[in-house]
């Protein structure tokens, strides 16, 4: 299993420890590599600059034939881009793009990432002044199969990335890969830097960037209910929200750990911790702001599974009327309590447009008399009388914003619960088909007029509605192409909001904390420690500790960069260890040991005076247990296998399938209480030292016993600022695990880990301790089974 747990941290190192080192001053050591533009196309949207001429108002019959026989709305027309290069970008007709503008696509020199073990090659794109489009295109970029391992999925192994040049870090966006073309293809809403990026591996492209517009539509109906009944009933994401987002976030494990079940039970019990907010409230403050991975997390899933169902709707599936309106209530929550109005809106406008294209699609009209129609379908297809007719590009604005506006009360703008955006744009479309018929009686005999009738500008309703429906027939007829491009749109959307929201979970994983280690060095002297080892610890069993170990520059420094998920898979280390450079860790002590927290990460190395002479001797007082914990694996197996545990009097058995972790732990304190075991007299506490300037000693605590007897217990400890700090095994294991009242073979190690301070109070040297843990491996599992926190009160004799 050790061998397992080297090769995880071996990988762990590249994102955690190698990612960069640098000596103590600002900047970087490293120059940036200036990239190299391999080279630059342009292409024009289009070539011919002559624009149609506006019609010529006439009354010659055969150009009022013309207009009225014309169809409402003209074909939408694709723009395809195609560069030598082999970069492909297609446009929809109904987008506002300048018929002057011009592609510019320049590719870069390809590089090797060898930390992610992919090729990447970048592409600036660029269409004329425009950045962000008010709708989505697809860029396609040819990839390079060469570059694929032998016998690899090309569309598991080829993925797409976004520069985000604010924080300088590649993003996942929507993209597919078609492996016939040899292509990925990117959808997007603004122009910018796109890689293509070519991985050695499955495994190393899974720990980098997920094809996440795939991973949503996997989402089942289910579970897409669940979280919608949670959202529902709580108005904020939680347990059942976070679990959604659970496969996003495994991917972002497996760069560090491979497919054991060792392995996967280890990062399976912080995913697990991650979704119900296990692990206790120590485990929750061992990163800065841990709170928010939890709000994150909850978010994420959310907006997944609101875009899952949005396109589970686009697909046409059939689906109850209560998770319809389930669907509506998120759409109202999201826009109300949550922050995500943004995702709301287009929630609500996901489902309005898919239930007005099944109106339209039924509509049904009567053809009517030519005469009868004719100043209308003039009316409708001429800009006269202030009309304007509106094409495709009109209405494709006018339906998208009515349908993201829909869940909002037109009147007084609040949202509403009971929206029906189809409803306001049915209304539009009435208005704009009803337009002729709300003009006076004399506009409407001019245009009767000049399109050669002497009557008919005041026909009955019958005939108004008839001549209508016919022309809103059509027109609902022409949308078709609109309501699916605008759908089309507003799914993009709803993904490319829970992309977004994955990217700030990713950011949060990969969060980079540097501990800055600094030897404080007097004026005018030269660092002590140049050169010297430092190693984290104590380190977990999944950690390698040559992953852990750096070494001090010549100013005594070292800026270390550990990630997230490096500092909680590593067993979260509190301590720097200093050792010579020639000096092996695991074989000599190290020559001082210096808390650090990851929330406070400078490392101050500083041994001047050594140990005042003062502080050496004996000393009597008391130890206090103040609480006593399973570990959440101790916990988790006892009550699997069913067992229990018994006092000294055989008298006493907890059931431990029948308890909570938090009851357990209670029932166990207040067996110490009972047994009177909680308080114990320190005979003797001795602080001696071979080398007091050395900072390193011994700490001897000798304990009366209830039997009787006497306990001892020696600390490897180090002294700095007016305290004692140790942390490790003790030597004596046999002796330590008496303090349990079992015998001494259960005991595989017990470790000790806290500070003892001294200093001088009214004459005496008094030593005291708060929060001095002792940790408890059982033998006959190898198991860390306890934790016993106990503090120390102790004045020299």
């Amino acid at each position: 299993m050790m061998k397992v747990f080297k090769k995880m941290m071996s990988i762990l190192l590249v994102l955690a420890l190698l990612m960069g080192m640098t000596a103590c001053k600002s900047g970087s050591d490293e120059t940036s590599k200036k990239k190299k533009a391999k080279k630059t196309e342009t292409v024009s949207v289009n070539d011919d600059d002559d624009e149609d001429d506006d019609e010529v108002e006439t009354v010659d019959p055969s150009v009022v034939d013309e207009v009225i026989s014309a169809p409402i709305m003209e074909e939408a027309k694709q723009i395809n881009l195609t560069t030598d290069m082999g970069v492909k970008v297609d446009i929809d007709a109904d987008l506002d793009i300048p018929s002057d503008a011009k592609l510019q696509v320049t590719q870069m020199e390809e590089e090797v990432d060898e930390k992610i073990g992919a090729h990447v090659t970048e592409y600036e794109i660029t269409l004329g002044d425009l950045h962000e489009l008010d709708g989505f295109v697809t860029i396609r970029l040819p990839y390079n199969e060469q570059n694929i391992e032998a016998g690899q999925d090309p569309a598991e192994c080829v993925a797409a990335m976004y520069f985000n040049e604010d924080e300088k870090i590649w993003e996942p966006v929507i993209y597919d890969v078609d492996t016939q073309a040899k292509e990925v293809i990117i959808t997007t809403d603004h122009f910018s830097v796109y890689g293509c990026f070519e991985f050695e591996n499955i495994g190393k492209r899974e720990a980098q960037v997920t094809n996440i517009s795939k991973e949503i539509e996997s989402i089942d109906l289910a579970t897409i209910k669940k979280v919608l009944e949670e959202y529902s009933y709580y108005e904020f994401p939680d347990e059942s929200c976070r679990a959604a987002a659970i496969p996003f976030v495994e991917d972002s494990f497996k760069a560090f750990v491979n497919n054991t079940s060792d392995a996967s039970t280890y990062v399976g019990n912080i995913i697990t911790n991650l979704v119900n907010m296990g692990g206790g409230d120590e485990w929750t403050k061992q990163y800065p702001k841990m709170g928010t991975i939890y709000d994150c997390l909850g978010k994420a899933g959310l907006a997944c599974s609101v875009a899952a169902y949005a396109i589970h709707l686009s697909k046409q599936d059939k689906t109850s009327d209560d998770i319809l309106n389930l669907y509506k209530e998120t759409a109202y929550l999201l826009v109300t309590v949550s922050g995500m109005t943004t995702l709301g809106s287009i929630a609500a406008a996901v489902w309005v447009v898919d239930v007005a294209l099944e109106k339209s699609m039924g509509f049904v009209y009567d053809m009517v008399k030519e005469d009868e129609r004719k100043a209308y379908r003039y009316y409708m297809g001429q800009s006269d009388f202030n009309h304007k007719p509106m094409n495709r590009k009109d209405w494709r604005k006018v339906i998208y914003e009515t349908a993201k506006k829909g869940i909002y009360d037109p009147t007084s703008g609040e949202p509403i619960k009971d929206f029906d955006a189809n409803q306001a744009i049915m209304k539009k479309i009435d208005d704009y088909c009803n337009e002729y018929w709300n003009l006076s009686e004399e506009d409407r005999r001019l245009v009767n007029l000049k399109v050669g009738q002497k009557g008919a500008w005041n026909p009955s309703p019958s005939i108004r509605e008839a001549i209508t429906n016919e022309y809103k027939g059509e027109l609902l007829d022409d949308l078709q192409g609109v309501f699916n491009a605008v759908e089309k749109q507003l799914l993009n959307e709803a993904k490319a909001s829970a992309i977004k929201e994955l990217n700030k979970l990713k950011k949060y994983f990969n969060e980079t904390t540097t501990v800055k280690i600094h030897e404080v060095v007097e004026k005018g002297k030269n660092p002590a420690y140049a050169g010297y080892k430092v190693v984290f610890g104590p380190l977990s069993k999944a950690a390698d500790m040559a992953d852990w170990t750096v070494m001090l520059d010549d100013k005594g420094c070292a800026n270390v960069p550990i990630t997230w998920i490096g500092y909680i898979l590593a067993g979260e280390p509190k301590e720097v260890r200093l050792y010579k450079p020639d000096k092996d860790p695991t074989k000599v002590k190290p020559l001082a040991r210096i808390p650090f927290s990851i929330n406070s990460p400078d490392v101050e190395l500083k041994f001047d005076g050594g140990i005042p002479e003062e502080f050496l001797g004996s000393y009597t007082g008391s130890l206090t247990i103040t609480n006593l914990e399973l570990t959440q694996e101790a916990y988790e197996y006892i009550k699997a296998n069913s067992q229990s545990v018994e006092g000294d009097d055989n008298s006493i058995n907890i059931d431990y399938s029948k308890y909570s972790k938090p009851e357990c732990d209670a029932m166990l304190m207040g067996m110490i209480e009972e047994q009177g075991k909680k308080n114990w007299t320190i005979s003797d506490l001795t602080i001696s030292s071979e080398d007091p300037s050395s900072g390193q000693c011994d700490i001897t605590i000798t304990l009366d016993l209830k039997d009787g007897g006497t306990s001892k217990v020696t600390l490897k400890a180090l002294y700095q600022d007016g305290a004692f700090s140790f942390s490790g095994s003790v030597p004596n294991v046999a002796e330590a695990a008496r303090l349990f009242g079992g015998e001494d073979t259960q005991a595989k190690d017990i470790q000790f880990e806290g500070v003892i301070k001294a200093e001088e109070k009214n004459g005496k040297i008094t030593l005291s301790g708060d929060g001095i843990v002792m940790r408890y491996w059982e033998l006959q599992t190898g198991m860390h089974m306890e934790d016993i926190t106990m503090s120390i009160e102790a004045t020299k004799s």
